[in-house]
């Protein structure tokens, strides 16, 4: 973006003027929120709006498959006896 320094300094600005946290305090940018908008031009809130997002890892196996363990489990009881077998094995009944 053109005015990209420009804007971060001037939320950088706006987000010490706030009494409340704002998305701005994290650059999570809502293109939809008036305070937010009021700072950009149409064409700058499209390009936040539709830049690609940073790059989510997949799942270590190990963790998905511990994960998959508790697909089903609607009660309580049932997640912690998963939980239970998973971490401490099948022969513990504390």
């Amino acid at each position: 973006m053109s005015n990209a320094n420009f804007r971060l300094e001037d939320s950088s600005k706006k987000k010490q003027e706030l009494e409340f946290e704002h998305a701005i305090h994290s650059f999570i940018i809502d293109v939809d929120d008036e305070l937010t908008s009021s700072h950009f031009s149409d064409t700058e809130l499209d390009e936040i709006d539709y830049a690609a997002g940073p790059h989510v890892p997949d799942l270590p196996d190990q963790i998905a498959e511990f994960l998959y363990e508790f697909v089903g489990k609607t009660s309580l009881n049932e997640i912690r006896e998963t939980k239970k077998s998973k971490v401490f094995g099948n022969n513990y009944d504390h």
